[in-house]
Parts: C-alpha cells; sequence; structure tokens
C-alpha cells in the first residue's frame, strides 16, 4: 500500500472519529429537524381537518341527472359534458332569470356541488344548508325546497338548448337528509404517513447537516494553537514547548534522551512539520555538542516538494525519532498524516518538539 492510499484511507476513519466526538449535537440536530418538520406537516394536516370538521352537520338536499345520452365515448366524458353544463354560467342565468335570487356566479358555483363516483352513468347534484354569503342565505328548509326546484328547470332549461331536448333527465330527488364533517380513517393514514415522511426527511438533513460542517471544520480549518494540543493529536510525549526566544525548555528534552538512550553516538532524526524544523535541528545540534553529548541530529522534512519514502525509511535507522512541529498554522490533519505515515514505516515517535514562532 502506498503511502497515499494509507493516508486516505486512514483519513476516512479520523472523519468518523471527528463526527463521533459531537454525537450528542448530531442527535440534537436529528431531533429538532425531524421533530420540526414532523411538527409542521402535523400542523398543516390538522388545521385541514379543522376546517373540514367546522362545517359540523348540515342538510342537504340532491338530486340525480341520466348523463348516458350525452355525447361522448367514455363514462368520464360524459358525465364531465354535464357537470360543466350544470355548473355553468348558462344555468346560472337561467336560476336568476327564473327565481330572481340576488346571487352572483362564485355564490352559485359555492352553493351547488356536482360529482359523479365514477362507476354509473349519473351526475349528482347537491345543494348543502344552511348557507350564507353577503347578497344570499339559506337557512329555512322551505328556502332549500324553493331553490332546489329553481336549480333543477334551470338545469333541465339549459340542457335541453345545448345538448338537445330530453338528452339529460331526472333520475330522482332525495329526501332531506343531514352529513357530518368529519375527517375520514383514509385521510388520517395519509396525514400519518405524510407526517413520518417528513419527520424521516427531516432527520435526514439534521443528519447531514452538522457532519457535513464537522467535516469541513476538520479539513479546512480546526488549527492547533499550543503545545498540549499538538502533543494530543500526536499522542506523543511533549518533550519541549520552545518559545521564539527562549530554547531553555530543550534542557528538558536532553534530559529525556539522556535518560532513555544515553546521547553518545546515537543518532536523532527529527521529523519536521510546520515552520522552525531547521531552526530547532540546529539548536539541538549546538545544545548537545555545548553538553559534550555525541548526537547525530539530522532532519526529514515533511514540508519538502520532493519528500518521499526514502527520508522516512532513512528514519527507520535513527535511534531516536522525534516530531517537531510548528504551532500556530498545523491542523489535525495535518499532524495525524505524519503520525500515520511513521507508523506505516514502524517509526515509533519519541517525543515531540513544539515551536511557536511570535505572531
Amino acid at each position: 500500500m502506498s503511502e497515499q492510499e494509507y493516508v486516505r484511507k486512514y483519513m476516512l476513519k479520523d472523519i468518523f472519529k471527528r463526527n463521533m466526538r459531537f454525537w450528542w449535537l448530531i442527535v440534537i440536530c436529528v431531533a429538532v429537524f425531524a421533530g420540526g418538520l414532523g411538527y409542521k406537516k402535523y400542523n398543516e394536516y390538522q388545521k385541514r381537518f379543522a376546517k373540514i370538521e367546522l362545517k359540523g352537520t348540515v342538510k342537504q338536499y340532491s338530486v340525480d341527472y341520466y348523463s348516458g345520452n350525452v355525447k361522448g365515448e367514455s363514462l368520464l366524458m360524459r358525465t364531465q359534458t354535464l357537470i360543466a353544463v350544470m355548473t355553468s354560467r348558462e344555468t346560472y342565468s337561467e336560476l336568476v332569470k327564473l327565481s330572481g335570487y340576488p346571487l352572483t356566479y362564485d355564490t352559485f358555483v359555492e352553493l351547488v356541488i356536482c360529482d359523479n363516483d365514477g362507476t354509473k352513468d349519473s351526475v349528482t347534484a347537491r345543494m348543502q344548508y344552511p348557507f350564507g354569503s353577503d347578497e344570499y342565505s339559506i337557512v329555512e328548509d322551505s328556502d332549500a325546497e324553493s331553490f332546489m326546484g329553481y336549480y333543477v328547470q334551470a338545469v333541465k332549461n339549459t340542457c335541453d338548448r345545448i345538448l338537445g331536448e330530453n338528452v339529460v333527465y331526472e333520475l330522482g330527488r332525495s329526501d332531506r337528509s343531514s352529513v357530518t364533517y368529519t375527517a375520514s380513517d383514509e385521510q388520517k393514514q395519509a396525514a400519518n404517513k405524510a407526517v413520518i415522511k417528513n419527520a424521516f426527511i427531516g432527520g435526514v438533513i439534521g443528519l447531514i447537516i452538522p457532519v457535513v460542517i464537522i467535516t469541513l471544520i476538520y479539513l479546512l480549518g480546526g488549527k492547533l494553537r499550543t503545545a498540549a494540543e499538538i502533543a494530543f493529536c500526536a499522542g506523543l510525549k511533549l518533550l519541549a514547548d520552545v518559545k521564539e526566544d527562549d530554547c531553555s525548555q530543550l534542557e528538558q528534552a536532553e534530559l529525556y534522551l539522556e535518560h532513555r538512550y544515553g546521547l553518545n553516538g546515537i543518532n536523532i532524526n527529527l521529523i519536521h512539520i510546520g515552520d522552525g524544523g531547521e531552526y530547532i535541528s540546529d539548536k539541538l545540534k549546538e545544545s548537545f555538542k555545548n553538553a559534550g553529548y555525541k548526537a547525530d541530529v539530522t532532519l526529514t522534512d515533511t514540508n519538502a516538494a520532493d519528500v518521499n519514502a526514502g527520508a522516512y525509511r532513512a528514519a527507520m535507522k535513527a535511534d531516536a525519532s522525534i516530531l517537531v512541529a510548528g504551532a500556530g498554522r498545523l491542523r489535525e490533519q495535518d499532524i495525524e498524516n505524519v503520525v500515520r505515515t511513521m507508523a506505516l514505516y514502524d517509526i515509533e515517535g519519541s517525543g515531540v518538539i513544539v515551536y511557536e514562532p511570535h505572531r
């Protein structure tokens, strides 16, 4: 497996781990979006049902008309043609002419409901009341009977004139009946399905948004500012936190290396990432020389354009490999990529030295 393939493979794991750190935020977003969109759809259906049930119980008259003689190749065409005539402006004008009622065409269309069940060559006209508008109202049974009488005559006169005499005829009238408006079981089931669907969509949106944001922050941002952050991310012991004008902290690194390796005739390789690698390398050489240690310090610069597997293989021969990281511009991803590559070549990190230039 190449270095690039290795890094790419484990980068996906890192992204997953980073998102899992914020599992609580993802859960909250999923719950909020799922609940919000689900409630929105639920509220829409509740308003629809309330509007339906607002009518309560009403009275109605109905009359059935035969449409079998109307021209048309199908049941749908015949019934639709008859409905168009029964609710036309011609029928409306005939009704006003016969009755003298001061109603508008919009009120007429709202008052008279014509439909077909799709199985028979007939159309049913219904008129429900009590009914009221700005210019006309029906309250009493006698008012309703009178209106239906005029309407039936208007339909006959208009159909005879437009469709032909005796093409459309009345099948029968129903007695006055009561109708209670309420949401049907089918409507309620459809509402439940719509709410669940909306909640699911909301949950998916609530999952995607935080995951995308967390991933983008991880890939594009998330800069490591302090030595402690860099050491924690690298999973290595912090040997020294070197300030630009104060290298006294390198003494801690010397003591650690002396205790672990002896520092007499050993090869120390600094794996450099970020700014300051050459600076630290020179300071270590100078410090070891002043202390009388025989340590050969080399530098593997991961920032160089021509860095390759050979540089890491050279680091494998070193007695100690120390990660030198320049703080301020590094991201977690940068540190993790280097640490992963070290693991690929079986390079055991001895620790990390962090260089913090003035900002």
